[in-house]
């Protein structure tokens, strides 16, 4: 695997990298693409189609706390172990249209820890 590719995805979530190899593979064998590097490189441009933030290691997610649905962002790591619950969770992989829609073109970051199943998030 190509330095820059094994780079690209060291930065993506496992779901976003699992994808990347089920593109290479079906560009590769089924496409017959070849070298190999080209398909996985249109595989990670797949991704980038699929979820334009899959470089940034952060996730617009859409949470339902307390009754009532919420929207966070969260990094890979956290995103994880929120995944790993049966917390009621959307991904949300457009965040201009989450801040129009949601937010009217701008929100505020600020703190906040979820407990959910024993879990602090």
């Amino acid at each position: 695997m190509d330095d820059t590719v094994e780079k690209v995805l060291s930065m993506m979530s496992e779901a976003d990298r699992e994808y990347f190899e089920e593109r290479a593979s079906i560009r590769e064998y089924c496409g017959n693409i070849k070298p190999r590097a080209l398909a996985e490189t249109l595989g990670i441009l797949d991704i980038l189609k699929a979820n334009p933030m899959a470089l940034l290691g952060v996730h617009v997610l859409k949470l339902k706390v307390d009754g009532e649905f919420q929207h966070f962002l969260a990094t890979n790591e956290t995103y994880q172990r929120i995944s790993a619950t049966s917390c009621e969770i959307t991904e949300e992989t457009d965040l201009a249209a989450v801040l129009d829609s949601v937010f009217n073109g701008m929100a505020m970051l600020g703190k906040k820890k979820i407990l959910y199943e024993g879990k602090l998030f």
